[in-house]
This record gives structure tokens, C-alpha cells and sequence, in this order.
């Protein structure tokens, strides 16, 4: 994925679940990187919280 995609879907996720509910900093991103499964973790892009 290149930066211009990923400024514009980082951009669109947070004209539709507002600024706080959107994060890309390092420390959240490796918090929801790993579960409790025996796969390894994948640091994701973006972590989204979206309300109902």
C-alpha cells in the first residue's frame, strides 16, 4: 500500500469515527498486534474504535 493511500483511508477513517477513535501511534498498534493464539502477531496500520 503506498502513502498516499494510506494518508487518504488514515484521513477517510477519521472524518467517519473521529479523531479519538482512530490511532496509529506504535505503542496502541502493538497492543492489538498479538492475541492468545500460537500464530505470531502482525502489527496492524491503523486501529480503529467505532462507535455504535
Amino acid at each position: 500500500m503506498n502513502h498516499f493511500m494510506n494518508t487518504e483511508i488514515y484521513s477517510n477513517l477519521i472524518k467517519i469515527c473521529g479523531a479519538k477513535n482512530v490511532s496509529k501511534s506504535t505503542k496502541i498498534l502493538k497492543s492489538y498486534s498479538r492475541d492468545l493464539s500460537f500464530f505470531p502477531g502482525k502489527l496492524p496500520i491503523y486501529v480503529v474504535w467505532p462507535k455504535t
